[in-house]
């Protein structure tokens, strides 16, 4: 929408007009256009995380989509702030297809309402008063 022009550095008749979503914008006096930067670094750092763990994009795919180095998308995922997990109590169903459960035992407050489990010999052991039909 909003485009940088091309002289953008030269120019001694820009100014500064505040902000729009965390992205500075900027005033032409000569022209009354208004504009900003095209670069958001932390978008773009977002975007490529998403890609690589959601979408499952691999770091060559992404390299080739950004036209960017192999180690710079690798940096650009490490420096991504994921932010801490909150957990809200709440009742579940769980649906388990795993062929391994750690010993990790965190109480996180949530309570299993049911259970969907793949067969798996000795996986019922961590749940009490399971009905094999309901």
């Amino acid at each position: 929408m909003f485009q940088e022009p091309k002289n953008f550095i030269k120019s001694k008749n820009i100014i500064k007009i505040g902000k729009r979503r965390g992205i500075q914008r900027y005033l032409c006096k000569t022209c009354n256009k208004k504009f900003q930067h095209k670069r958001r670094p932390v978008r773009l750092q977002e975007k490529i995380f998403n890609e690589y763990i959601f979408h499952r994009q691999t770091l060559i795919q992404l390299s080739e989509k950004y036209k960017r180095s192999i180690p710079w998308i690798r940096q650009q995922i490490n420096e991504f702030d994921v932010g801490e997990k909150v957990h809200n109590s709440r009742v579940i169903n769980l649906a388990c297809d795993a062929t391994f459960y750690g010993k990790k035992k965190d109480n996180l407050g949530y309570t299993i309402k049911s259970v969907v489990l793949d067969g798996k010999r000795g996986i019922d052991k961590p749940f009490n008063n399971i009905c094999h039909f309901h």
